[in-house]
């Protein structure tokens, strides 16, 4: 169970990371 609960928030974080990486990038590229 702790491992699913792990796999479940590797998984959260990579996500976020992602998505703000992806809002970033849309935000830089309307400025441009």
């Amino acid at each position: 169970m702790r491992d699913l609960l792990h796999d479940i928030a590797s998984f959260v974080a990579v996500s976020t990371f992602i998505a703000t990486f992806a809002v970033w990038a849309g935000y830089l590229a309307e400025k441009v």
